[in-house]
C-alpha cells in the first residue's frame, strides 16, 4: 500500500502524471482549471510536492487530458511516446 496522500496509477504517481501531462500540453494551470470546470485556485499549488487534490479534481483533470489525447489521435498526432496513454 502507498504512503498516505500518494495516489498511484499503474507504477507512476498519478499526481506526477498530471503534472507531466500539463507540461507536455503546454497549458497553464489557470487554463487547465477552466477546461476541467475547476476554480483556478484549486490548481494553484499543482506543481508543489505537497499538493493534495480531491478525487473529484483528479478525475476532472484526467478527463481533460483524456479528451485532449483523443482529439490528438483523431488528428493523427502522437500525444504520448511509444503509443502509451498520457494519463
Amino acid at each position: 500500500m502507498g504512503k498516505p496522500g500518494c495516489y498511484l496509477w499503474g507504477d507512476m504517481d498519478i499526481l506526477q502524471q498530471l503534472r507531466q501531462a500539463r507540461e507536455a500540453a503546454g497549458i497553464s494551470r489557470a487554463k487547465l482549471a477552466v477546461r476541467a470546470g475547476l476554480n483556478k485556485n484549486s490548481l494553484a499549488r499543482m506543481d508543489d510536492p505537497g499538493w493534495n487534490p480531491t478525487a473529484g479534481t483528479i478525475n476532472s483533470l484526467r478527463k481533460v487530458f483524456s479528451d485532449m489525447e483523443a482529439k490528438m489521435q483523431q488528428a493523427g498526432e502522437s500525444p504520448a511516446p511509444s503509443g502509451e496513454s498520457a494519463i
